[in-house]
């Protein structure tokens, strides 16, 4: 009911969207879009020499910090994570004005536990950004924070959100702000319960 992960391999492989975007990338080959949609389904599979070869293409089509992204997604899935270090640091080094390569090694350090890291570049990839600005970072520092038994921050985060919505979106009422609404309420919730325990 929650789209639990499933171990078992032969329902777990993404092997057919895999067939789906390899097609789709041969059929649209200047679209980077497509091999960004492909290198996320072989990364998942743990389809490494495929993603390279893929990223390679990407690189011919995408000038933007994503090649290097991915190609430091492939080396720290290979597990030599001072190369992926290395190649996220020339990305950030390059790309200094782009929020999109701070947002990308926002993800990369969430996904990796580094919290800490995570929240500094989802901040600066936030100061970076044009208007008007995404909530991303407030949704990751909410979730962060709610992994750390923080709830009173991930309350704050997730106002921010709802503020941020408002001010820059005009968005007032909707499915988004519902769910935050409802979030803020879920941790409220939550962190009485912790109270009182």
């Amino acid at each position: 009911a929650q789209e639990g992960t499933v171990p078992d391999w032969n329902f777990a492989n993404h092997s057919r969207r895999i067939s789906y975007y390899q097609q789709f990338v041969r059929d649209h080959p200047t679209y980077a879009g497509g091999y960004l949609w492909l290198l996320d389904e072989l990364l998942a599979d743990g389809r490494l020499d495929e993603a390279q070869t893929v990223c390679d293409a990407l690189q011919q089509q995408d000038n933007s910090c994503r090649a290097a992204f991915y190609q430091g997604r492939i080396c720290w899935q290979r597990g030599d994570r001072e190369a992926a270090q290395t190649i996220w640091d020339r990305m950030l080094a390059e790309h200094s004005e782009d929020w999109l390569a701070f947002a990308c090694m926002a993800d990369a350090m969430a996904a990796a536990c580094h919290y800490d890291e995570a929240l500094r570049y989802a901040r600066k990839a936030q100061q970076l950004q044009p208007a008007p600005k995404y909530t991303d970072s407030q949704e990751m520092a909410a979730q962060i924070h709610e992994i750390r038994g923080d709830y009173k921050q991930a309350i704050e985060n997730r106002q921010e959100q709802l503020a941020l919505l408002e001010q820059e979106w005009g968005l007032t009422e909707g499915r988004d702000v519902d769910f935050i609404i409802r979030e803020i309420d879920r941790l409220r919730r939550a962190q009485e319960k912790r109270v009182q325990t």
